[in-house]
């Protein structure tokens, strides 16, 4: 049933995020494989799916596997969804964010920037995906050493978290995080 399988997928995501890897690329592997015999390799729910694996293969240093899957999932999310779609900008950013950590910045660069402003016009520019965005490219304009044009995007992400989300949310959490490393950076 969908519902099983969305409910399996998130479990695999809670596993991830409780950094239980291994545990979470298991239940993330089947729930793809299930929702790919159940609804298609195109269905918007199969996408997530894939996304999510990508998501974890990254954390799980396997950048070369992430990549292939990440890019496949974003070309299939833009057929599907169509370019605009949340959906599609989420999986623009973790690209973004990939090729980040795998030192590709001028690549990551385009995508995280294509990210931030798709989602600032789809959503807005308060809304917390975008500021998350905002974070993501502030974050690689500080390892590119660009520190002026990285300080004010990240205070402008921070400022948003915390006021979209509370301080103690993780997303505003790791904005502040993010944004010492900017101030010690200077």
């Amino acid at each position: 049933h969908p519902n099983t399988l969305r409910c399996l997928d998130n479990l695999a995501s809670l596993l991830r995020l409780m950094g239980k890897l291994e545990e979470s690329r298991l239940l993330q592997l089947q729930a793809k494989r299930l929702r790919e015999e159940t609804l298609g390799s195109q269905h918007p729910d199969t996408l997530e799916s894939c996304q999510n694996l990508a998501v974890l293969l990254r954390e799980l240093g396997q950048h070369s596997e992430a990549e292939q899957l990440q890019n496949t999932t974003t070309q299939a999310r833009i057929t599907v969804l169509g370019l605009s779609h949340p959906e599609v900008l989420h999986s623009i950013d973790s690209r973004g964010v990939l090729l980040h950590a795998m030192g590709r910045h001028s690549e990551a660069e385009q995508q995280l920037r294509q990210a931030w402003l798709g989602r600032k016009v789809v959503l807005g520019a308060s809304h917390p995906d975008c500021l998350i965005s905002l974070d993501h490219l502030a974050g690689l304009l500080r390892s590119m050493g660009r520190l002026t044009e990285a300080e004010s995007m990240q205070s402008e992400a921070l400022d948003g978290l915390e006021s979209a989300l509370g301080p103690k949310h993780p997303a505003a959490l790791a904005a502040l995080h993010n944004s010492a490393m900017v101030l010690h950076a200077l």
